[in-house]
């Protein structure tokens, strides 16, 4: 892919995902002015001109920022687990000590 890699995030994971910070930015700012001009759809749609207008260039740099410095952490706390975490083993035969003493116990 002409030296890019793609790296895939969960979709609709705002911490993750840049546009969901704009898109719930948008969406926060047209909730709080809804209806400040009336509830036509000329209205709606000016409404929605104005949110989508304040998600400017500045803006989404800010959000993919943040959104990629929560990556790097999220992968460092990530490094840590792997690391802090003890492997568990379960043995799921059938011959263990509680098992046949249990079976004895009936007997």
């Amino acid at each position: 892919m002409d030296g890019h890699e793609v790296l895939r995030t969960a979709p609709y994971h705002c911490d993750f995902n840049a546009i969901e910070l704009v898109c719930a930015s948008a969406k926060k700012c047209y909730n709080d002015n809804i209806g400040r001009d009336g509830y036509g759809a000329d209205k709606t749609i000016a409404m929605w001109n104005e949110a989508l207008g304040q998600c400017d260039a500045e803006f989404w740099n800010h959000c993919v920022n943040h959104a990629e410095k929560n990556i790097n952490d999220w992968y460092e706390r990530e490094k840590i687990l792997d690391v802090s975490v003890n492997h568990i083993v379960i043995n799921i035969t059938m011959d263990n000590s509680d098992s046949s003493s249990n079976n004895s116990d009936s007997g």
